[in-house]
């Protein structure tokens, strides 16, 4: 898998990547400068900032965090 950072990820922030090794998976945080409110029921499109090229015969998959509510 290769990650390549876009022009709206700024430095500082945190690289995606996984937090222990053995991890199944990592946090994917927005790109985004100012916090972004949502009514519940509504739909945005959140920047990520990355841009992913998988191997043959991997996939992803966006999930919401475990402690989020829907």
């Amino acid at each position: 898998m290769q990650i390549q950072y876009l022009g709206n990820y700024q430095k500082g922030w945190d690289r995606v990547g996984y937090a222990h090794a053995g991890d199944a998976g990592f946090d994917l945080r927005a790109a985004i400068s100012e916090p972004i409110h949502l009514k519940p029921g509504e739909r945005k499109i959140i920047p990520a900032g990355i841009k992913v090229a998988l191997d043959a015969g991997t996939e992803m998959q966006v999930r919401p965090r475990s402690g989020a509510t829907i």
